[in-house]
């Protein structure tokens, strides 16, 4: 995640989740958990584009079923957004 999403997370957590946020735009969806961060994210993204990659197959049945990483929902994360319910405090 980036700083802005952190950040966003860090809010929402301490119940400053305000009902008037909007999402405007998308990028592509969240990476899945534990990939490691940015660099493991671009590495995983990289490696599942080539099939001739040693860690194709691996790393293909690793990630969720219907992973899609150009998938976004803009409503849906307005929705998330906009979300009153507390996350888990870690």
């Amino acid at each position: 995640m980036d700083g802005s999403t952190t950040s966003w997370w860090k809010r929402s957590r301490h119940g400053a989740v305000a009902p008037h946020l909007v999402c405007l735009t998308e990028k592509r969806a969240c990476p899945p958990e534990d990939c490691g961060g940015p660099l493991g994210d671009a590495n995983l993204l990289a490696t599942l584009e080539d099939p001739s990659h040693e860690d194709h197959n691996e790393l293909a049945e690793w990630v969720p079923p219907g992973f899609d990483a150009e998938a976004f929902d803009v409503d849906e994360t307005t929705e998330m957004m906009r979300s009153a319910r507390p996350l888990r405090d870690w």
